[in-house]
């Protein structure tokens, strides 16, 4: 438990639940367990509107310290300023990896909400999964492992497995212009001093608390200034899912439609799972130039030429 306060710095209470028991557990020692680690400091209480959320708290850090963990979240009280971006970040990377942990095909998950350090682009977080290149008929039914290591660049990925890194961006919609296309160029930075391995495939995942308008000009800045690998989201999209978010499902079914969730570049209807698009190992591919004036137009028409199952 204290590990994922540690590597996630702010949670909600749901999120917090669905990490620290995978299996069912009663709402009673659920509240008991959570009294108590408050109570002996393993961690802190804070209210985000009216979400109880949960930090590390001083003996937390100590006990994270004494195991010879290196990096250490802060346990002064997240300014409230912040805590909207790294709940928001939080609530996604939980649900991307509690829905991976529970697909037959994947063997590993982590999640870091910790950013880079330095003065280079820094993530929101990055959900990252390991997976069999090819299938395995027979093989047990089980919940991925939760393996830290993978989340560092440069990590190898075994034979026979390949790994996705989702680096995810959360907007608020209170950048400027300027501010995304200095975002972006940043990641342009970044992503060529990142090492690439053969197995490995790094994807930027925008979720934006704003409507499609926002996320084109999130889409004109990415494309203009950074033009890598990315897909694109709007919290209302994942919202649309009751009662919790499944980000690593690629369709949702609304108002008596299925819905794509995540689009690239191009618009084009995507999966996170490199096995569901045909890729069972990923390659980036060479980019092609955009042709549509926006992000919505280029919607429109994949919309038009390919329509999701029940349009």
């Amino acid at each position: 438990m204290l590990q994922r306060v540690n590597e996630s710095i702010l949670l909600r209470e749901a999120d917090l639940i669905a990490l620290a028991w995978p299996e069912p557990v009663s709402r009673q020692a659920q509240e008991e367990a959570l009294t108590r680690w408050q109570q002996r400091r393993y961690i802190q209480q804070l209210v985000e509107g009216a979400e109880r959320c949960y930090q590390l708290d001083i003996v937390g850090a100590k006990v994270m310290r004494n195991a010879g963990f290196t990096q250490i979240a802060p346990t002064r009280p997240l300014m409230p300023r912040a805590r909207p971006g790294v709940l928001l970040a939080n609530r996604l990377g939980t649900s991307l990896i509690i829905g991976a942990q529970h697909d037959p095909q994947v063997t590993g998950v982590a999640w870091l909400a910790q950013p880079f350090s330095g003065n280079t682009a820094r993530p929101d977080g990055v959900a990252t999964i390991q997976y069999r290149v090819a299938a395995q008929p027979g093989v047990e039914m089980r919940r991925a492992l939760w393996l830290p290591a993978i989340t560092a660049e440069g990590y190898a990925s075994p034979p026979g497995e390949a790994l996705q890194r989702l680096v995810v961006e959360i907007d608020s919609g209170t950048e400027s212009q300027r501010q995304l296309i200095q975002r972006a160029k940043a990641w342009r930075t970044r992503w060529e001093a990142m090492p690439h391995l053969p197995a490995t495939n790094t994807l930027i995942l925008w979720l934006t608390t704003g409507t499609i308008e926002r996320l084109n000009t999130i889409w004109e800045a990415w494309i203009g200034h950074a033009f890598l690998p990315a897909f694109f989201a709007t919290q209302s999209d994942l919202d649309a899912d009751i009662p919790h978010w499944r980000p690593w499902e690629p369709l949702r079914f609304t108002q008596g439609r299925y819905h794509w969730l995540w689009r690239d570049l191009y618009g084009r209807p995507r999966s996170l799972k490199p096995w569901e698009m045909r890729e069972p190992l990923w390659r980036t591919e060479a980019l092609q130039p955009v042709t549509l004036p926006s992000l919505a137009a280029s919607i429109a028409e994949w919309e038009r030429v390919c329509p999701a199952p029940g349009f």
